[in-house]
């Protein structure tokens, strides 16, 4: 679930004010907040003296479990100490990722994505969305075409900026994934974010190796 805390305010008017702000995102539970953020209405308050609309930055977590994503968005100005951050936010993670893994008894696939700003977050909603668009055509694109969809594990795939979905010839290996591609991506130009991904696996051999790599996972 979604959690809130009542923190104090200073309005630029010089009013003080407290009002409750949203430090946990779970948006399996609360889909809302997705839109809520997406159009720039997340952890806006008024003042109740000027009455102008405020933007509250503060550290909160955003969840998707369905993704396997956790992102600890810090405030723009924490970039300063970047380093220090992402250290914090890393030791944070892994001692919750324990405690639930000890509690449930089996491992968890969740990542952790650390940002620094709620514009970076805004940009990663925005990118998943074309993503699961693009997916979604690519289910149609493979029936037509009789190719198999293979599905990488969520977290990892995320992990790696990899899109989750992706076509094959017909066994989860990376030879057939690759014909695939070349074959959607030949006949639907439109497929801009696979159009992408083609070009990145074969321009980059680190980049290929590990989707490669991942690939191998699937069952």
């Amino acid at each position: 679930m979604s959690f809130v805390d009542k923190k104090e305010i200073r309005c630029v008017c010089g009013k003080i004010f407290s009002s409750r702000i949203v430090i946990t995102v779970n948006v399996g539970q609360d889909e809302f907040y997705k839109e809520v953020i997406l159009n720039g209405q997340f952890n806006i308050v008024q003042c109740p003296e000027c009455k102008k609309m405020l933007y509250v930055e503060v550290p909160f977590f955003y969840l998707e479990p369905a993704e396997s994503i956790v992102i600890y968005v810090f405030p723009k100005s924490y970039e300063q100490e970047k380093e220090k951050y992402i250290s914090q936010a890393n030791d944070n993670f892994k001692l919750a990722i324990s405690s639930i893994e000890e509690i449930e008894n089996k491992p968890q696939e969740y990542f952790l994505k650390v940002m620094f700003g709620i514009e970076e977050l805004v940009d990663f909603l925005l990118l998943q969305k074309e993503e699961r668009e693009e997916m979604d055509l690519l289910l149609q694109i493979a029936k037509d075409m009789e190719l198999k969809i293979i599905e990488l594990p969520a977290g990892k795939a995320k992990q790696k900026s990899f899109i989750s979905k992706l076509p094959s010839v017909n066994k989860p290996i990376f030879d057939d994934v690759l014909i695939g591609l070349e074959r959607v991506v030949k006949k639907y130009s439109q497929l801009k974010i696979y159009k992408s991904l083609l070009d990145k696996i074969n321009s980059d051999k680190i980049f290929k190796q590990e989707l490669k790599e991942l690939i191998e996972l699937v069952k």
